[in-house]
């Protein structure tokens, strides 16, 4: 034990800058207490727990829906849209903060900054804060669902809500029970989120926005799927049956590959249609007026955007699954797939191919329809 004297000469030290040692080795937590008391907690903390580093790459995803749907510029000023954003936002850092939570033992080992901010805020506060985001965010949809007077919204998010928990929570954890985890994370990042967004600027769910709804998660959680493979090991080791576990590392790349890829010919598929049912199309190839109707023009145009846009995740998604095929110790597989991921990169990549193209419709739509 130092004695407060010792203590306040070594603060006295180091604020001068003063060369100084000591006579034995100070554990870190130790020097933490000597050097000026425990960590205070700080919005880093939450940054850390809440995982709002893949906040930048997802964002623009949110909207999508209100794109797709805009038939004027005054869509764009829906205060039941950005409520319903607010809400899922809510649930989103929420199941990142329980995920954080229940991990905590496993992060301490290979996840030091998330382990360290979820012991400083303690079990207690997390618990706190993802009870009080769901519940705000619950009395959100219901007061989004009496506006609309679409109650069939509220069981359909509360399924949302549910997957997004018990994806962590005990006994259900169905992040480590194959299939489950599929379902639960499509449904709760995905599929639910896009249904209460575009509820609340369109009624209109034909068979191309249905088709839509359904592969943008497919395409997106293939490559959520390989980026959780960069843990295999460590999920390995502390005996956690997570996709790649349960599945072998190879099948799992193989299937995030071929999910992103085939999610990527339905969505344009799905796109195509929204084009060819467009309102405004005819009066767009009246004006083009050129030998290739204006349609398949645009159906051109989308398919570039989309195509290069993809082949940024595509391309790290083959080259993944051709290294767990290497002749070589899986630790050193492993090392070379970590380098290669850049998960929020591919994330960012398709998702920014989608919000151009439906941008591109968004401005037909209000411009030529309007």
């Amino acid at each position: 034990m130092y004695s407060k004297l010792s203590i306040s000469l070594i603060k006295y030290l180091k604020y001068y800058n003063i060369p100084f040692s000591l006579p034995i080795r100070i554990k870190p937590h130790t020097r933490v207490e000597i050097m000026g008391g425990r960590s205070r907690i700080t919005f880093k903390d939450y940054y850390n727990v809440a995982r709002l580093e893949y906040l930048p790459a997802e964002a623009p995803a949110i909207f999508i829906p209100l794109l797709l749907s805009a038939t004027a510029i005054t869509d764009f000023f829906n205060f039941l849209y950005y409520e319903a954003i607010l809400a899922f936002g809510l649930l989103y850092f929420a199941g990142f903060i329980i995920n954080s939570y229940t991990d905590i033992d496993v992060d301490k080992h290979y996840k030091i900054y998330v382990a360290t901010s979820s012991q400083k805020l303690g079990s207690g506060v997390l618990k706190n804060l993802v009870i009080l985001q769901v519940c705000i965010a619950i009395a959100l949809i219901i007061h989004i669902a009496w506006v609309l007077n679409s109650y069939w919204l509220i069981p359909i998010c509360l399924l949302g809500i549910f997957m997004g928990l018990a994806y962590s929570i005990k006994p259900f954890e169905f992040k480590v029970k194959g299939i489950l985890h599929t379902i639960s994370l499509c449904l709760s990042a995905f599929m639910v989120p896009f249904i209460l967004l575009y509820s609340t600027v369109s009624t209109n769910f034909s068979w191309y926005i249905i088709l839509l709804l359904i592969v943008f998660p497919i395409t997106h959680y293939g490559i959520a799927l390989a980026n959780q493979t960069g843990d295999f090991l460590e999920d390995k080791s502390e005996k956690l049956q997570t996709p790649a576990v349960k599945w072998g590392l190879n099948n799992t790349l193989r299937l995030a590959k071929s999910m992103t890829l085939t999610g990527l010919f339905l969505e344009l598929i799905a796109f195509y249609g929204v084009l060819w049912y467009a309102p405004w199309m005819p009066s767009f190839e009246a004006a083009v007026g050129v030998l290739i109707p204006g349609r398949y023009l645009l159906m051109i145009l989308i398919t570039i955007v989309m195509c290069l846009a993809y082949s940024v995740p595509l391309r790290g998604l083959f080259s993944l699954h051709e290294i767990s095929k290497w002749d070589i110790a899986i630790e050193k597989r492993m090392n070379k797939i970590k380098q290669r991921m850049n998960y929020p990169i591919w994330q960012a990549a398709g998702i920014w191919g989608l919000v151009v193209t439906s941008a591109i419709i968004m401005v037909g739509s209000v411009v030529i329809g309007g």
